[in-house]
């Protein structure tokens, strides 16, 4: 290659530094401005197979939950990736959340009947999510539930494990619930 094609090369090269530097900087700035944190507070693990669904809650820049949109849930493979959950799996696995007044705590009412309501709030920093255990307040650490598959039909749910830790004294606290 002679000197002129060397110059031309090394200029589309610096060019398109310049330009990648560009776009990071506007992904930076954009981010700033209005990113999307997401921290997960529990996941439910199922007895069909290894996918679990993850459950987080989505806080703003100055980490408070987004009121119109607070959680987010999506299946969490085991080599890490993630998937969104499907329209029909939603009626499964899927929720409605609503925000207190001032958004401090998010309440979530799962569409599977597992008996309770979650409560999600900051605790020290980080949020949790809170439901009652073995007749306690507890945070979750842990659902599980067995299913039966059926026919045509959506399985059924024969039992659901809660784990987790009571509030008020630390003791672990487990829970079957049958609906």
């Amino acid at each position: 290659m002679n000197r002129s094609g060397l110059y031309k090369a090394s200029s589309l090269v610096l060019q398109l530094i310049a330009l990648g530097g560009l776009f990071v900087w506007a992904l930076v700035a954009q981010a700033q401005d209005g990113e999307v944190i997401q921290e997960r507070v529990f996941k439910l693990e199922r007895s069909k197979n290894s996918k679990v669904v993850q459950y987080d809650i989505r806080l703003s820049a100055d980490r408070r939950p987004i009121a119109g949109d607070p959680i987010a849930g999506y299946w969490l493979r085991e080599d890490g990736s993630t998937a969104p959950l499907e329209r029909f799996q939603r009626a499964a696995y899927g929720f409605d959340a609503t925000c207190s007044e001032a958004c401090e705590v998010v309440t979530i009412e799962m569409k599977a009947n597992i008996g309770r309501l979650v409560r999600v709030y900051e605790v020290d920093g980080v949020y949790r999510a809170e439901t009652e255990i073995a007749g306690a307040r507890a945070l979750i650490e842990r659902i599980y539930i067995k299913s039966t598959e059926r026919r045509f039909l959506w399985p059924r749910i024969d039992w659901i494990d809660f784990e987790g830790y009571d509030v008020a004294t630390g003791e672990r606290r487990s829970e079957r619930y049958v609906p």
